[in-house]
């Protein structure tokens, strides 16, 4: 692994600043994620295992279960697509699986699997292919994300911000953060460590577009938490169990999550891309792929 010079956090809550020590900065040889969002044969939406995406969800990008056994499953009243503008049009091959379920009156552009199972009023726009080659990308789980260097926080001390406060915060390596309700975080570009991370509900971060967030353990952000990026997604590496996002949270990322599973609460988004063992998510959420970058390949 790369080492770099880390620096600190700067901290302004109830007029007082506070300046947190960063220790050495641990990057994780992978360096960015990569996200497919065109129509040849690269997965915005990959899990080795299970995808289910709830009622009335907008799913843009490609979207693939990667092991045999695996499973996509679309609610009711949801659309996926290439077009952020209209998911529910335009026709390719584009979700692939060993078994896909279509809720009713769901509207998918194109499957390729050995099950296909449509609900009342289903639509495939692209007429279905019956058959499926597997692994989509690779027979080691461990590999749906492509290289996925261990990432350590050793050493880093936790990060407290308190509630309300405006924060920015200095690549480094960190113990745990959290965040308090309401607060508003800055984070640059460069590598970012922490043990595990979560996030109250109605923060706002606005995340330079070249930072690598790397989590030992889980991550979490609270009901109306938004993460956004400066331009292209921000890269999101999890080596735990979890990323979490609660109602209405948003976040605007590359998410590496190859041990573990995205839960998305009803009415959240990611915008960006994401692998992961499995995505599960309530209804009303929104899957929008944001980056050019390649695909999720072995």
């Amino acid at each position: 692994m790369k080492k770099v010079g880390g620096a600190g956090a700067v901290g302004a809550g109830g007029g007082i600043l506070c300046f947190v020590l960063g220790l050495a900065l641990v990057l994780p040889a992978e360096g960015r994620a990569a996200c497919d969002c065109s129509v040849n044969g690269g997965y915005a939406w990959l899990a080795n295992t299970k995808i289910r995406f709830n009622n009335d969800s907008h799913i843009v990008g490609n979207v693939g279960a990667n092991l045999p056994g695996g499973m996509v499953r679309f609610g009711r009243n949801s659309c996926q697509g290439t077009s952020e503008a209209n998911p529910c049009i335009g026709n390719s091959v584009a979700v692939s699986a060993d078994r896909i379920v279509i809720g009713e009156f769901s509207s998918i552009a194109g499957t390729e699997s050995n099950v296909l199972r449509l609900g009342v009023g289903a639509i495939v726009r692209n007429p279905p292919l019956l058959t499926v080659s597997l692994p989509l990308v690779s027979n080691d789980p461990a590999q749906v994300c492509g290289a996925f260097a261990d990432v350590d926080c050793t050493g880093g001390s936790g990060l407290s911000i308190a509630e309300g406060a405006n924060t920015a915060i200095a690549p480094g390596v960190y113990g745990a953060l959290v965040v308090g309700n309401g607060a508003v975080l800055t984070m640059g570009p460069g590598s970012y460590t922490f043990c595990s991370v979560k996030i109250g509900s109605n923060v706002t971060a606005a995340v330079d577009e070249a930072a690598v967030v790397n989590v030992v353990g889980k991550f979490s952000m609270g009901s109306g938490a938004i993460l956004a990026s400066s331009g292209s997604p921000f890269v999101l590496n999890v080596e735990g169990s979890l990323v979490r996002l609660s109602q209405a949270a948003v976040l605007e990322a590359e998410v590496r999550v190859p041990n573990g599973k995205i839960k998305m609460q009803r009415a959240s988004t990611i915008r960006g891309c994401s692998c992961s063992n499995s995505l599960v998510s309530d209804k009303g959420h929104s899957n929008v792929c944001a980056s050019p970058s390649g695909a999720f390949v072995d």
